[in-house]
């Protein structure tokens, strides 16, 4: 270093030592090959600015989504089924997810009414999906315990066989979506117990739900 570029940088560092021993002016004195620079402090966040989590893209292979929903099942013959469900999902590919749904079911029918629980493994396929909505066909099954002989004059073990179709839309950038569906919703023993006592049952559900990243 040069004793013109010392001497030159002494008066800038001694005239102002006020201000630079300030937390809001001061400024980091650094020499480097031989030169005398100024490094400024790297700017401070304004305060009340909030960094807001990226929600994860839905459908994406891998992400993982809890679903709180309802909806209502008619046989269109005086029997009504109502569920309140709750479902978990996973990705395994882009478009291609698993779901594992818990209902807790209200029967309204022919007969003594009843509730009942059911677990059911759905597989979906979002074949459509163009932010922000997603269009899926499902399938699935599940198994049903109930308080009564549901259909009446059935068994209170039942499985549930289930088909339909469906969309989602992205309500807000969080990741909150809303899902729409409709289903054939079938209720039977399987003949577990005999042809005798397998009265099935088979009902357009309709069913609605919102959707949350896990």
């Amino acid at each position: 270093m040069s004793w013109a570029v010392l001497c030159a940088g002494i008066p800038s560092v001694f005239s102002g030592n006020a201000s630079a021993s300030s937390a809001e002016d001061a400024r980091a004195l650094e020499v480097t090959g031989g030169r005398l620079t100024f490094q400024p402090e790297a700017p401070k966040p304004e305060s009340g600015t909030e960094v807001r989590p990226v929600a994860a893209e839905y459908a994406k292979a891998e992400t993982k989504w809890w679903t709180l929903g309802t909806g209502i099942a008619d046989d269109f013959d005086g029997s009504t089924d109502i569920p309140i469900r709750g479902a978990y999902s996973y990705f395994l590919g882009d478009g291609i997810e698993f779901s594992l749904e818990l209902d807790g079911w209200y029967f309204a029918q022919k007969g003594d009414d009843a509730v009942g629980a059911s677990i059911s493994t759905i597989f979906r396929w979002h074949f459509i999906r163009k932010d922000p909505w997603t269009v899926y066909i499902d399938a699935g099954i599940g198994v049903m315990g109930a308080s009564d002989e549901v259909p009446d004059g059935g068994t209170e073990f039942n499985f549930m066989p289930q088909a339909g179709a469906g969309v989602t839309r992205r309500l807000n950038d969080a990741g909150l979506r809303l899902q729409l569906g409709a289903r054939w919703h079938h209720i039977s023993n399987a003949r577990t117990q005999g042809d005798d006592e397998n009265p099935d049952r088979d009902s357009l559900m309709i069913y609605g739900g919102l959707i949350f990243p896990f």
